[in-house]
């Protein structure tokens, strides 16, 4: 088939898993073994940088026992999020438990390497009638999958897809179903090397520009309305994961569960100039950030984000941060923004972080609600590096600790080309005016004191008003620094 990157699952496998007394299938997924990320220069991650990790998917009805079997010994084992309190027995290398609900969590040995990923769904049914698009079990290479006005989409269970979605000023669309949409065989959007470039060249003759090309992964939704996505896992996507863009409105995100993100900048949920959106019931295992609510900043897009809900979904970012609210260079508003009841299972930079890159003349974050938050800590954390010409190469540092939360404008000047990251500086910064106002943080748990927490507003530039945090066992107090042109540190 060709694929560029997949992780096949040949050879020996580390688990073994019973639902009730049935063999449950084992699926691979290639993930992030380091923190090691760079800006894009025309070169993917190299693979020796990943390795293995696992993940069942079956359906629940009612309550079910789980057996995991370990192929090799281990000494110590969790189950995250810690929050969820499972109850488990262990007997040599088999652990059993019981699920009494749809849920999502990790079982992991001796640390968070090479670990299984526990998908538990609630029943699932069939799409009928017409205008559906059905893949049932077994591999198919389907490259672009376009999708139009009133079409469902359904990839049954035991079904790989390799594919993109995309859809395009469409509405009315469901994209359903218990299989697997793997995106491995395919280049992100602006890698210019031979192979691998069925999507990019399909997408050039549908008529879309090489910056909306550029910015494509397993699913992207481009100014559509009326969406539902549930129930599928998200594999291995060239870029971010699950994109919506350009003016969407009115979609649900259900059940999704992102595996197999370990690609330069491979991001997991990114809502960018959306509105009316809900993110629930969800798992992001993202290389790079693993949901952001995006202000306008991709081509195309003008206007602001609002009422964006993200509840009962659980987060692995194994480097950047787990949940953002980011603007650009584009004057944006982020208005009323909430992300409750949901488990952030392993940090890297900041559990919570909202960011100003570059700023405009009228940038608004408002209305933010982060409420019953439970963040696992770690013993010791990895530190996170981006690599550059001058800084190759992964290096430990002991004793880096991640942020709870970070509130800032962590670049300040003029843009430099769209998706380079680069920053041009300025001297003059009076036509920038940046507002974060009305954010509540409410019952924000984690179970490691020593994270850290960074609110700095920019003197005369940047104001941070009215910021309040209740129940919770940490403090707010914001800082001003002057102006200049801002920058992040390598690592």
């Amino acid at each position: 088939m060709g694929l560029l990157y997949a992780y096949r699952g040949v050879g020996w496998m580390k688990y073994t898993v019973k639902v009730n007394g049935v063999d449950v299938p084992l699926q691979t997924a290639r993930v992030s073994a380091l923190p090691l990320n760079k800006l894009w220069d025309g070169e993917q991650r190299p693979v020796e940088q990943t390795e293995e990790a696992y993940f069942v998917s079956f359906d629940l009805m009612g309550s079910a026992v789980v057996e995991i079997e370990v192929e090799e010994p281990f000494v110590t084992y969790e189950l995250r999020p810690r929050s969820f309190c499972l109850q488990d027995i262990r007997q040599g290398n088999r652990i059993t438990l019981q699920v009494d609900r749809p849920m999502q969590f990790t079982f992991e040995t001796d640390g968070r390497h090479r670990a299984l990923h526990v998908f538990a769904n609630p029943p699932s049914q069939k799409p009928m009638g017409r205008n559906v698009l059905y893949y049932g079990k077994g591999e198919h290479k389907a490259d672009l999958i376009w999708m139009q006005s009133d079409q469902t989409l359904y990839i049954d269970e035991g079904a790989v897809v390799y594919g993109v979605v995309y859809a395009k000023d469409a509405q009315n669309i469901r994209i359903m179903g218990r299989g697997v949409l793997d995106s491995s065989p395919y280049r992100r959007g602006d890698d210019e090397h031979e192979g691998g470039r069925e999507v990019q060249e399909a997408l050039l003759a549908r008529g879309l520009s090489k910056q909306e090309v550029k910015y494509c992964g397993n699913l992207v939704l481009n100014h559509c309305h009326n969406v539902v996505v549930e129930g599928i896992v998200l594999r291995d996507a060239p870029l971010w994961s699950l994109i919506t863009r350009n003016a969407c409105r009115d979609i649900v995100i259900d059940n999704v569960k992102l595996i197999g993100q370990w690609r330069y900048n491979a991001d997991g949920i990114d809502i960018c100039n959306s509105s009316a959106v809900t993110v629930k019931n969800c798992f992001v295992r993202s290389f790079d950030d693993s949901f952001v609510a995006r202000g306008a900043y991709l081509d195309g897009e003008s206007g602001d984000v609002e009422d964006v809900t993200v509840e009962n979904c659980v987060f692995w970012c194994d480097w950047g941060k787990s949940i953002e609210l980011w603007c650009g260079h584009k004057p944006t508003a982020l208005r009323r923004i909430t992300v409750r009841d949901s488990y952030l299972i392993h940090i890297s930079a900041s559990a919570i972080n909202i960011a100003t890159w570059f700023g405009s003349e009228a940038t608004v974050v408002e209305g933010v609600v982060f409420r019953n938050l439970y963040i696992d800590g770690e013993n010791e954390y990895d530190n996170l590096v981006c690599e550059s010409a001058e800084n190759r190469g992964y290096r430990s540092i002991p004793g880096f600790i991640p942020r709870l939360t970070h509130v800032s404008v962590e670049k300040l000047g003029k843009m430099k080309g769209l998706g380079t990251q680069l920053c041009e500086p300025v001297t003059d910064f009076s036509e920038f005016h940046i507002a974060y106002r009305d954010i509540l943080y409410d019952n924000v748990c984690c179970d490691d004191p020593r994270l850290g927490v960074d609110v700095c507003a920019l003197d005369g530039v940047h104001t941070i008003e009215d910021v309040r945090v209740e129940n919770s066992a940490f403090t707010i107090a914001i800082h001003t620094r002057p102006p200049q042109t801002v920058t992040i540190k390598t690592e």
